[in-house]
């Protein structure tokens, strides 16, 4: 039986087909605008819509990144065994969007719900310590209600 590292190193590697809707355009670099990633993923013998959005709110090209399920953003408990493959899918389309458009900056939040223990921030502090760009640094810091923030910066 393989250890448990190299089982989720394994899930890291193998996302699901997805797609991404739009790209930044230099002459809109500085405007705020979004970009979405989308896949599908059968949950419960239901297929359902993941989508990720790279948001920059306040056209400083520094993206935060949030993701729903079936247009839920606390998916803790309801997705069973597509749970993994949804974090390691969403894993995969954050790479590929800071390869494709070197943002400055991109955060995320492995947000806790109530009730919830520290599983969440273990997961994503393994998934960014293992994943961290090339070029970019990671800040990761303790948020509100016990969450944890991460922060890919772009070295200058």
């Amino acid at each position: 039986m393989k250890p448990f590292k190299t089982y989720i190193a394994e899930l890291f590697d193998k996302p699901l087909p997805y797609r991404k809707l739009g790209k930044l355009k230099p002459a809109q670099r500085g405007v705020h605008q979004s970009i979405d990633y989308e896949f599908s993923i059968e949950i419960d013998e239901v297929t359902t819509k993941v989508t990720t959005t790279f948001r920059d709110v306040d056209g400083t090209e520094q993206f935060s990144v949030e993701f729903d399920v079936g247009d839920k953003f606390n998916i803790t408990g309801l997705a069973g065994a597509a749970a993994i493959k949804i974090f390691t899918t969403v894993t995969a389309q954050i790479v590929d969007f800071i390869k494709s458009e070197q943002p400055i900056k991109i955060e995320f939040t492995a947000a806790k719900a109530r009730g919830e223990g520290s599983s969440r921030s273990k997961l994503y502090d393994r998934m960014t310590k293992r994943l961290t760009p090339k070029g970019y640094i990671l800040d990761a810091h303790p948020w509100r209600d016990g969450s944890r923030q991460y922060t890919f910066t772009k070295v200058e």
